[in-house]
């Protein structure tokens, strides 16, 4: 019995070790390899996700990906976002690299006077009106400026696939806003009417005198405490040589008086003949460049009024 049993226990065994190799192969095969990828944009430091999952801002390095197809995603504020899908199939997978598309959109310019400038961002972009010009998704700094009118500024945000429009009407300069800031604060008056070289020197004219006006009135009136205790002395004397020292100095101090009194008067002068003058370049000398027109709807009739620089020619023109 025992040596019938034999046979049979032996083939037990071998199909024993057949089915744990098998196993273990099996288990080999099952072991899931990973990879590495790089992930490139352009510009740099958009957002990158893979399998839906954040993993940073490109460049970037990413390891243990399993073998296989997996989805990127690239995403950058102001440009348009970008999806494909990467193959991990070796230890280092080739880099991907994608460039980003800028989102556009458009700024439109309308209003008077026509032939306006129109700079956004300190650059020059054409004069009015300007018909949808193409800009990255943003936010931008306008102004819109004519020699004779004041300049109208701003800020304006465009978004993708939009036109922004922005209307404006520039208000011509007057005699009287330069008076009036000239009046405020000289010189004022000149910078407002584009003669930024007379502003200036009237400023600092101005400014001159002042300063001149202050340093000479305490001039004057440590002269005249000087002139007062000299006095005293004066009074206070009672043998010839105290009296006659006492009336040099007093006379010496009488004539200090005199004459930071006349400086005085000098700088005072100044003071009002600077003002004075500032007041009157900026009412006389105002600057009619080319033509204000005051465009008026006046039961559906344009009427249009210009001043030239020549003189003060008024004109008048009406268009039906």
């Amino acid at each position: 019995m025992v040596f019938r049993s034999m046979p049979l226990l032996a083939c037990l065994l071998s199909c024993l070790a057949v089915t744990c190799m098998a196993g273990s192969a099996a288990a080999q095969s099952g072991v899931q390899k990973e990879g590495i990828v790089t992930l490139v944009s352009n510009p740099a430091g958009a957002m990158a996700y893979l399998d839906g999952l954040r993993v940073g801002n490109t460049p970037i390095r990413i390891g243990g990906i399993p073998y296989g197809k997996h989805r990127v995603k690239f995403e950058l504020s102001g440009y348009d976002a970008y999806e494909t899908v990467v193959i991990v199939a070796q230890e280092e997978a080739p880099p991907l690299s994608v460039e980003l598309i800028r989102q556009m959109g458009s700024i439109r310019f309308v209003g008077t006077p026509g032939g306006a400038v129109v700079t956004a961002d300190g650059e020059q972009i054409g004069a009015l009106p300007v018909e949808s010009h193409a800009f990255p998704v943003g936010t931008y700094s306008y102004k819109v400026s004519r020699p004779g009118f004041s300049a109208v500024s701003g800020r304006v945000a465009v978004k993708k696939g939009e036109t922004a429009e922005i209307a404006v009407s520039l208000k011509p300069k007057t005699v009287g806003g330069a008076v009036w800031r000239s009046a405020l604060v000289p010189g004022s008056g000149q910078y407002y009417s584009e003669k930024r070289g007379r502003g200036i020197a009237l400023s600092l004219l101005q400014v001159g005198a002042v300063v001149g006006l202050l340093l000479y009135d305490g001039k004057y009136s440590s002269a005249i405490d000087d002139y007062e205790a000299a006095r005293a002395d004066y009074a206070g004397a009672t043998s010839e040589p105290e009296i006659a020292t006492a009336w040099a100095k007093m006379e010496e101090t009488y004539d200090d008086v005199d004459s930071s009194h006349a400086l005085r008067g000098m700088m005072l002068g100044a003071v009002v003949g600077v003002y004075a003058l500032n007041l009157l370049d900026a009412f006389l000398l105002f600057p009619y460049r080319g033509e204000h027109l005051l465009a008026l709807d006046h039961g559906g009739t344009p009427i249009t009024a210009g001043v030239d620089g020549d003189g003060v020619r008024v004109r008048a023109m009406i268009r039906f």
